[in-house]
Formats: C-alpha cells, sequence, structure tokens
C-alpha cells in the first residue's frame, strides 16, 4: 500500500525534500549521484534517511538542485529561486531555471559565464 503524499515540503524528512527537489527539477537519481560524486546507492539512502551526509554534500546537492540548503534542511524556502517553477510553471524561466538544472555543474559554469558577457553588451 502506498503511503499519503506529503504536499507541505515542511512536514517532510530532509531526504523527502531531497527527493521532493530532484523529482521538481527533473533529474534522475543517477544524474544527480554523478553531479555529486556518490553512487545512486548513495542518492537513494539519502533520499530514505538510511545515512547522513556530509555537509559538503547537502550543499552540493543543494546546489545542483537549485534550492538553498536551509530549504533542504527544515523546507523553509530561503530564496526567490526556490519558488521556481511552482509559482512560475509554463514561463520561461521556470523553463530556464529546467534546463540550466539540467546541466552538469561544469556546464552551468559555462553558461553562467556567457550570460555574463551576454550583458555586458
Amino acid at each position: 500500500m502506498k503511503s499519503m503524499e506529503i504536499t507541505n515540503i515542511r512536514e517532510m524528512t530532509l531526504g523527502g525534500r531531497i527527493r521532493y527537489f530532484r523529482r521538481q527539477a527533473g533529474i534522475s537519481q543517477e544524474a544527480l549521484a554523478a553531479e555529486i560524486l556518490v553512487t545512486k546507492q548513495s542518492v537513494s539512502q539519502y533520499e530514505h534517511d538510511e545515512t547522513d551526509m556530509r555537509v559538503s554534500a547537502l550543499e552540493t546537492i543543494a546546489c545542483v538542485l537549485g534550492v538553498s540548503v536551509g530549504t533542504l534542511v527544515d523546507g523553509e524556502r530561503t530564496s526567490e529561486f526556490d519558488d521556481v517553477g511552482t509559482q512560475a510553471e509554463g514561463s520561461i524561466e521556470a523553463e530556464m531555471l529546467k534546463l540550466f538544472r539540467q546541466m552538469s555543474m561544469r556546464d552551468q559554469k559555462v553558461m553562467m559565464e556567457q550570460i555574463k558577457a551576454f550583458l555586458k553588451f
């Protein structure tokens, strides 16, 4: 029997919030694992609250998922970017953010430099 889905992120566990935001970003466990340099099994353990994680891993996960560490830890949305994709569903910003979150960290950095260069003109 499937348990009821919790829709209030503040009621979720840390692992539940990681799973929620990973799915919102359209990222697989395998892709997240590759980004944070752990195994898919480790990501699964994080999402099921079966293991503790290093603060550095939590920071990297938050970065990859486009949310703050605070949002992952306690469910409080602390950044305007945490709400993109839920408030602006179907907007250009939401689409861009979703695509950006699917990029590797290296590609995100390259893209940021390109955007900064573009805005200088």
